[in-house]
């Protein structure tokens, strides 16, 4: 009750509705962040607030459009953020629908009709993949929770602004979750003695092949380590090979019909280039064959509070990779602190990156557990976490994957996939 009390106090004496209209994205962001430090650690708190939210808006045809607009506003600029930080993604998505149909509503009407009409379709795909997933799990003897959900329908819009796409060229409107759930310790040791007895791990080395993207970013590399490079690549399939921009044509033809994708990285290593330099090696990088790019967050920018720097700085690799190019963005988590990750991640979600990715190698650090799994759990459902730093051998790798990565960045990719030991040092 005090913590209600002390919020209601906050919204009058801030004048929180003329807030929220003057401010951009870095005054709303502090807005949310006073509101997180006046509850004191007691999430109850705001999460009545944002069921408050959702309620009036629930029955806002009853309300003035005055009263409409500003509950609207409310929900978009500041419950539906603070569900997503908490990872309260049901409440985050009725929130940014029922908001957005008060905000705009014939472009609301529209995208409901359209996806409506697909709905029970898409309903039988899901139930299907569940069925199918929770079967292949329980097969591997792992327990899990297995969720699917259609995109709603905010979502879907925003990402048809934001690639310029219509709705037929969005590929990505369901998803799924799974969550293992840990096994009791002698569970673990059963596993453990019975996988050691077959002689059969769940994952191979070779397995591990797919998610690699094999990388080669020093600067005194000569053509033939990017011959080396390449040859690995194909021989192994690798996702993708990782270069800097001036090497990406070479390795593009090299790889050309291979199946074996090229990667580049932009703003490397410190990423302090201005936004227009980091879209202009993006630019060339894709005119050179690049189909995955991994551009550097600007630190700085991010410790001085600059959201908006940061937001933009992204926005504008992103719209210049648009659907066909994949966008990662290298956060360097040994700089931040937790709060800061969780803040640039939600900046990359935003923004239009596709992957939140750990480290440069160039700044210290390695890919953690703990990291991995907060990024994984502050993302959106559908973006990816690519793990990089210190994963030079096949444990190292089953270890990131368990983690929440979905990609992994290493030299030492040969090694990981032969059960060998990888470089002492190294990215």
């Amino acid at each position: 009750v005090l913590g209600l009390n002390n919020l209601y106090d906050y919204a009058e004496q801030a004048n929180l509705k003329k807030q929220q209209e003057s401010s951009d994205g870095q005054g709303l962001e502090k807005i949310r962040r006073a509101i997180l430090s006046i509850i004191e650690g007691d999430i109850r708190v705001i999460l009545i607030q944002m069921a408050n939210c959702l309620q009036e808006l629930r029955v806002a045809d009853n309300l003035s459009k005055e009263r409409q607009l500003e509950t609207a506003n409310e929900a978009m600029n500041i419950y539906a953020p603070l569900a997503n930080r908490l990872g309260v993604w049901q409440l985050k998505s009725e929130l940014e629908d029922t908001a957005f149909r008060y905000l705009n509503p014939e472009q609301y009407h529209q995208m409901a009709g359209m996806l409506n009409e697909e709905l029970a379709k898409r309903t039988k795909k899901i139930e299907a993949a569940i069925t199918l997933l929770k079967q292949t799990i329980a097969e591997m003897g792992l327990s899990a929770d297995v969720t699917g959900r259609s995109k709603h329908i905010y979502s879907i819009y925003r990402k048809m602004q934001r690639k310029g796409l219509d709705i037929d060229q969005i590929y990505d409107i369901q998803a799924l979750r799974v969550i293992l759930k840990p096994n009791d310790p002698e569970e673990r040791s059963r596993r453990r003695n019975e996988s050691m007895t077959e002689n059969e791990p769940k994952m191979a080395p070779a397995d591990l092949a797919k998610y690699i993207d094999h990388t080669m970013l020093k600067p005194e590399a000569a053509d033939s380590a990017f011959d080396q490079l390449c040859d690995e690549a194909i021989q192994w399939g690798f996702h993708s090979v990782c270069v800097n921009s001036s090497r990406v044509a070479y390795v593009a033809e090299k790889l050309q019909g291979s199946g074996v994708k090229v990667c580049a990285v932009v703003g490397f290593p410190l990423g302090q280039m201005l936004s227009k330099a980091k879209a202009f090696e993006a630019t060339c990088c894709i005119e050179d064959g690049a189909a995955e790019l991994d551009m550097v967050l600007n630190v700085g920018a991010l410790k001085s509070g600059n959201v908006q720097l940061v937001e933009d700085d992204v926005r504008a690799v992103a719209e210049v990779c648009g659907e066909a190019v994949v966008l990662k963005v290298i956060l360097e988590t040994a700089l931040l602190t937790d709060d800061e990750k969780v803040q640039a991640c939600e900046i990359c979600t935003r923004a239009g990156a596709n992957f939140v990715k750990t480290c440069t190698g160039f700044a210290g650090g390695r890919a953690e557990p703990a990291d991995l799994a907060l990024m994984r759990r502050t993302i959106s459902p559908e973006m990816g976490v690519k793990a990089s730093g210190g994963i030079r051998d096949y444990p190292r790798g089953l270890e990131v994957l368990a983690a929440g990565a979905n990609r992994i960045g290493a030299v030492s990719s040969v090694a990981i996939v032969t059960g060998q030991a990888g470089e002492k040092a190294g990215y």
